[in-house]
């Protein structure tokens, strides 16, 4: 697994969240692989797939990438609070992928929670927008991160290095059977 994003995939953006974007995207398209089976490789859905970024040819598993420069340590600012409860409820609620990276693109950690551990306890809904607000009374939502347990949170890449896949493959299997 090459731990460090090619910058030239996003030569031609000008805008640092769009530049964060492709360039985060294009690193795990290369290098991701499904947790719950065997496929070493994951699709991109079709732009502006609500709450799912990629999706396992094999088992339809689907995944979230989320970026940082530093990871969250207690919760991490999310979408519509309505949307993800609604996939939380009806079980299509993505594997969230936690990417964390340095200043010079370099893979420092990525952590995986299956999404059977995002459950509605581990949502918090936050104050609607204000009336002055373009998207007056949206709301949105925080996953607490500090209310998942440790043991459900696989370690793909943990300090710069990355684990074998079958290692990522096997916690998520444990941690399921908990």
């Amino acid at each position: 697994m090459l731990l460090r994003c090619d910058l030239s995939t996003a030569d031609r953006y000008s805008s640092q969240t769009q530049k964060s974007r492709v360039l985060s995207e294009a690193w795990f398209q290369s290098n991701a692989y499904c947790l719950s089976c065997e496929s070493d490789s994951l699709c991109v859905t079709a732009a502006n797939t609500k709450a799912t970024d990629f999706i396992c040819p094999n088992c339809d598993q689907n995944y979230e990438l989320k970026t940082f420069r530093t990871r969250p340590k207690r919760s991490l600012v999310d979408g519509a609070y309505s949307a993800l409860m609604g996939r939380i409820l009806n079980g299509s609620v993505p594997t969230l992928m936690m990417l964390e990276r340095n200043d010079e693109w370099e893979i420092q950690s990525l952590t995986a929670i299956h999404h059977l551990f995002l459950t509605p306890n581990v949502i918090q809904q936050r104050k609607p927008l204000s009336a002055k607000a373009r998207r007056a009374g949206w709301i949105g939502c925080n996953i607490r991160l500090d209310q998942i347990a440790s043991d459900a949170q696989i370690e793909v890449v943990g300090a710069g290095v990355a684990n074998e896949p079958r290692l990522g493959r096997v916690h998520t299997n444990e941690a399921l059977r908990r």
